[in-house]
This record gives C-alpha cells, structure tokens and sequence, in this order.
C-alpha cells in the first residue's frame, strides 16, 4: 500500500517521495522481501486502476472544472484581479442533467477555487437570465452561468469574446459532421465512438444556437 502510495505521490511531491522510497527499499531488502522495488522511484511504473474507469464520475468532475476555469478566464478578460469574488449564477442544460445538484453539493469548494461569491445554482423553471445590470452570460455544453461584473464590463470586448466561442463551437462542429459525414468512418469505426461523436455533434449545434441568442441579446442590451 505504502509503495503505491509514493508512486501516486510522486509527480506532484518528488523529493519526499523518492527519500521515502528509498528507506522503503532499504527496509525491504533487509527484511528479505523477494523484488524489493526500482532503485529509483522516478523510474517505477505509475500504478495501475484495478477497477474499471466510472466515466459519469469524470464527467461530473470535468463540468466543474469547466465552470472554474471559464469563470476565470472571464475575470482575466475583464482585467479584473484574480482574487476579486464574483457573483455567479449557474443552471443545468438539458445536456447534463443533474449538474445542478452536483453544484448545490459542492458549491463551497467549486465558488473558492473559482472566487465565485455567491454561486447560486438556478432552478430549470426559475426565469434566465438573472435581471441586472453588468451580467456576462458563459455559454457551455454542460451549462450556462450568468457573471456580474458590474461597472467592469466591457460590451463590445465581451461580445467579441462570445462571437469567438461561437465560431470556435461552429468549427468544431463543421469538422465532426465532416466525420460523421463519411462511409469509412461510421464503417471502421467502433459503434460507440460514432454514437459519442452524434452526440458531441447535437450538444456543439445547442452550444452555438445558445450563443447566437445571447449575442442577440448583447447586442439589443447595449447598442453600438
């Protein structure tokens, strides 16, 4: 156990781990265990699952990790501190259903890592967007968030931000229909990797329709 430990270990804490490693060798060979282990723990393979991967887990995992990361990337675009709270606003889309209990679970840990105060998780039949002034929309797959920033907020930097997220879905989509699109694909490849790309491809088509409307609205909020 102590031995996978360390291996787990290693790439986030090098220099305890490889000393740790090293008495556990010297332990073991003195001990006569047979194969006391690498001599350099920086070469010992990394530990393998012995359980079959929970995909819904990581999936879970990735959609928060997707709402921290773009909520930070909006305070950079605005210029705005790193460690400046923001309020947020979150719902599910009909894509990831039950990521809005998921964010009610965990919305201590996801609003620190993000800086988000408060996170407000948005009922489906609660009215969206939020009312108020200096609101960014964030459009994804698995969700869409409302951001305040207030006097911050640049409209015409945030709808060029939009209109970019947009063409980069529109692209992504265009190239997965190429794929689906072909015979040689859809007869070589693995039934489930064509269903995962159908799939991708329905969520990147809402991900741009939902987009479109929003810079609809950017533009009828704040006119050029």
């Amino acid at each position: 156990m102590l031995d996978r430990t360390l291996r787990l270990l290693h790439p986030v804490a090098p220099f305890v781990t490889e000393t740790l490693y090293e008495r556990l060798r010297t332990a073991r060979a003195k001990a006569g265990f047979a194969g006391a282990g690498d001599e350099v723990l920086a070469r010992a393979d990394f530990p393998a699952g012995d359980s079959p991967r929970d995909e819904a887990l990581e999936s879970r995992f990735e959609a928060l990790r997707e709402l921290v990361t773009s909520v930070r990337r909006l305070r950079a675009d605005a210029g705005l501190a790193p460690d400046q709270a923001l309020p947020v606003a979150v719902r599910e889309t009909e894509d990831f259903p039950g990521l809005g209990t998921l964010l009610r679970d965990t919305a201590g840990p996801v609003g620190s890592l993000g800086r988000m105060a408060p996170l407000r998780v948005v009922a489906p039949e609660e009215s969206w967007p939020p009312s108020g002034g200096g609101r960014v929309s964030l459009v994804e797959r698995r969700f869409e968030a409302s951001v305040e920033l207030g006097a911050a907020a640049d409209p015409a930097a945030l709808r060029e931000r939009v209109a970019l997220q947009r063409r980069r879905a529109a692209a992504d989509r265009e190239k997965l229909g190429k794929r689906l699109a072909s015979p040689r694909f859809r007869e070589r490849a693995d039934p489930a990797v064509v269903r995962e790309s159908e799939e991708r491809a329905a969520a990147l088509a809402a991900q741009e329709a939902r987009l479109g409307a929003l810079l609809s609205r950017m533009a009828a909020e704040t006119p050029e």
